[in-house]
């Protein structure tokens, strides 16, 4: 936008140049180094632009590759957990806002109840094991009237229970395990299969819950 405002000013001037050597009998000379001046000007500014725009696109390329989104989430998780009483470890989280979900869609669950050991990380769903111990994990569900809901609980990806929601109303379903992890473990909430569908959220109604307590360790 930028750039295009100074191409609009340079042939203002240009036009302007003109009607002063027709008026006032300007010398030619003169006016015509002026608008190389202008015209070398443009286009120097031609060349920062496009510089601009490929800095720019290689930045947006490095920030969104994600071996290095991973690498940053997995770093401020072991600084969350290198503070953290290993032995006191209980989060409990809800959901704040209708949350869409596709096929694998974690559900990140963004309002902290507890989170003794900061071992749940709101910004992607996901409890991470400081030890290796014997967990109690628990989820409820809510879906939107009309849509039906599969969903799960997964360790590293790989499903530990189901849940299941009617579509033909408001629908609770939930899960309680007792698990056994080991360090670094990740337990999170996702969609299981199934067309796209909404879960119920909303700041005064707090429906949808992840929960979690390390019962002793191993």
């Amino acid at each position: 936008m930028a750039f295009h405002k100074y191409v609009y000013i340079v042939v203002i001037l240009e036009l302007w140049f003109h009607e002063c050597l027709c008026d006032y009998q300007y010398p030619e000379q003169y006016v015509k180094e002026m608008l190389d001046n202008f015209n070398d000007r443009l286009t120097m500014m031609q060349k920062e632009s496009t510089y601009l725009r490929d800095e720019f696109e290689n930045l947006k390329r490095e920030c969104l590759r994600p071996k290095d989104l991973q690498q940053m989430t997995d770093t401020r998780k072991r600084i969350l957990l290198a503070g953290a009483d290993s032995k006191r470890i209980a989060f409990s989280t809800t959901l704040t806002h209708n949350a869409v979900l596709g096929y694998h869609t974690p559900i990140e669950f963004d309002r902290i109840i507890t989170n003794v050991g900061n071992a749940y990380d709101s910004s992607d769903g996901h409890f991470i094991a400081p030890i290796k111990g014997l967990y109690l994990i628990s989820v409820s569900i809510m879906n939107v009237e009309g849509h039906e809901e599969y969903t799960e609980i997964v360790r590293n990806g790989v499903q530990y229970v189901a849940m299941y929601s009617d579509d033909d109303d408001y629908s609770m379903a939930s899960q309680t395990i007792v698990v056994l992890l080991e360090t670094g473990d990740k337990v999170w909430v996702r969609k299981l299969f199934g067309g796209s569908a909404t879960i119920l959220g909303h700041p005064n109604e707090p429906y949808n819950t992840f929960s979690g307590v390390l019962l002793f360790e191993m």
